[in-house]
């Protein structure tokens, strides 16, 4: 067994992360920090800019990447729904996963409804006494958890999907801190959003 000291690599002040915990931000120089097997490393923390002053800062996973269709089974429903499908997924996407502890669920909607926006979130400047949600979804568990999330978009078409073979390409993920509250519609996140 390795005992590692899990310290802020920008200031050295202890880190108390939770149990499931993969970044988090440091209380006093809120570097965010990656937690490894190996030990901590200064993790790069893209933050978007708030649209309101009612929000917490949450961690998203930003895939950019692209979404290729090899089969695509139904059970009915007409051949609009499948050219729909490889419209949509014909040019690069930007994909969010959702990196802190959430349902499954709530993930995958959330996902599936950015991944159908497609918003350009602004960069802005990291605030002064930022507090962000830790991330519990590592990038490898991001991966999977967007295969879900493409999953749902195709099963909410309306031709009732029975099998689905795709392939993703994308880059290696983004950490971004993002502005978000949970609503009575869901959640919403808001960030001013750029031009495309």
């Amino acid at each position: 067994m390795k005992l590692l000291a899990l310290r802020c690599p920008q200031c050295d002040t202890w880190l108390q992360p939770g149990l499931h915990d993969v970044v988090l931000l440091c209380p006093t120089c809120a570097t965010a920090v990656a937690l490894h097997d190996q030990g901590v490393q200064a993790a790069p923390l893209t933050y978007g800019i708030p649209t309101t002053t009612k929000f917490a800062w949450y961690p998203f996973w930003l895939f950019q990447g692209q979404v290729a269709i090899r089969s695509r089974q139904t059970q009915g429903g007409s051949r609009a729904d499948a050219d729909a499908a490889q419209q949509f997924w014909r040019e690069p996407r930007r994909l969010y996963v959702p990196a802190w502890e959430l349902t499954v669920h709530d993930a995958r909607e959330l996902g599936a409804r950015l991944a159908q926006q497609q918003p350009l979130y602004q960069v802005g400047d990291k605030p002064e006494q930022p507090a962000m949600q830790p991330a519990t979804v590592d990038p490898a568990d991001a991966r999977k958890l967007l295969e879900f999330i493409i999953l749902t978009i195709e099963a909410q078409r309306n031709d009732w999907l029975r099998d689905l073979q795709f392939d993703v390409q994308t880059a290696a993920p983004q950490l971004w801190a993002l502005p978000a509250q949970q609503t009575n519609k869901g959640w919403q996140v808001g960030a001013v959003v750029g031009n495309r």
